[in-house]
């Protein structure tokens, strides 16, 4: 391991994430997409061919721990409860419904059904850290539409877990 290239790699990303938060505090906006536009920035200009993804992938796991103990802070047994049966219709009518459409958009282009249907579904899921995020950062997780945005999000996370179990 060449340590002096992972200190290096490890300090500029750290740095573009604290002046990209404090850029995203100043106008009062969410850093998530920030952080996502930085790290292509970041990747493309800085880093590109001076690190090897094995570096960056500790990194990566760390950050979809941190979002992952952020949703389980908002969820909420009672709050899935009261949603009814409502929610439970949106959200897997919303996740068949997307996951059928892209599977048809998919499998002209793959010509393999299979892949195009595992893609079609993956992609019909919704980012449910990065949106329970956003809501909690705009005070809106308490609204009625936080409360239907959260409920839809924790039913397709039900969902994917069994599409991954079936999967595997």
């Amino acid at each position: 391991i060449d340590w002096n290239a992972s200190l290096l790699s490890l300090s500029i990303i750290l740095f573009v994430a604290l002046v990209g938060s404090l850029v995203a505090r100043r106008f009062r906006k969410s850093p998530l997409i920030l952080y996502i536009l930085l790290g292509i920035l970041v990747a493309n200009l800085f880093l590109k061919g001076n690190v090897r993804q094995s570096y960056l992938e500790p990194l990566a796991n760390m950050g979809i721990i941190f979002l992952l103990f952020t949703l389980g802070l908002e969820f909420s047994f009672e709050r899935l409860k009261r949603s009814g049966k409502l929610i439970l219709k949106s959200a897997i009518g919303q996740v068949v419904a997307s996951g059928l459409i892209i599977f048809l958009l998919l499998l002209p282009w793959l010509k393999n059904p299979v892949l195009a249907l595992i893609l079609g579904f993956g992609l019909a899921m919704s980012s449910t850290a990065i949106i329970a995020k956003v809501l909690s950062e705009k005070g809106e997780e308490s609204s009625l539409t936080g409360e239907i945005t959260l409920s839809t999000l924790l039913l397709q996370d039900m969902v994917s877990v069994l599409l991954i179990t079936v999967l595997t």
